[in-house]
């Protein structure tokens, strides 16, 4: 009963953007509004039916067009993570290499010592629905979906910074209680 509640919902929210989503998927669009990158659209690229219900269409383009939706898809996960884009200047590329990449590197430092595993739960499932979300959809052209997961990467990163003084000031203060 659940899965078919689910079923009708999923089909009413897409009911509203289903057709940008497969244009968007058509034209290779990797950033919005209308930028391809790499990857071209296949000629055999099958759109279903305007008759079909949305969640059916949905269904139609990713069993129709397995590998191409993969490609794209992945691509635009890794244009959201990099960051960087083909239309920034260099130094403002070079910029986002030089501050954005040694904080990720620290906030995997600092997610690796959090112990708490409901908190890394959370964590892992914030940012992996932010980037499957984005990489499902469209990267924005000026890179606002970044926006939601910087002040999580912020604090990851500052424990990754502090390290061990973290890891030690948590064990002393959890030995006091």
């Amino acid at each position: 009963m659940s899965i078919l509640v689910g079923a009708f919902f999923l089909n009413y929210i897409l009911s509203n953007f289903i057709d940008l989503f497969i244009t968007s998927y058509s034209k290779a669009e990797i950033i919005y509004p209308n930028i391809p990158l790499i990857i071209d659209k296949p000629n055999d690229f099958i759109v279903p039916n305007n008759n079909y219900q949305p969640l059916v269409k949905l269904l139609h383009v990713i069993i129709k067009n397995p590998v191409y939706l993969l490609k794209i898809t992945m691509l635009k996960g890794l244009l959201y993570i990099a960051h960087i884009k083909p239309y920034y200047s260099v130094p403002h590329n070079l910029f986002i290499i030089g501050f954005l990449y040694p904080l990720y590197l620290f906030a995997i430092r600092g997610y690796n010592l959090i112990k708490v595993k409901g908190l890394k739960l959370y964590i892992s499932t914030f940012l992996g629905l932010q980037v499957i979300t984005v990489s499902l959809t469209s990267e924005n052209w000026d890179g606002r979906f970044l926006l939601p997961i910087l002040p999580l990467i912020f604090i990851l990163a500052s424990v990754g910074i502090t390290g061990n003084k973290y890891h030690q000031q948590t064990h002393k203060s959890a030995e006091k209680v």
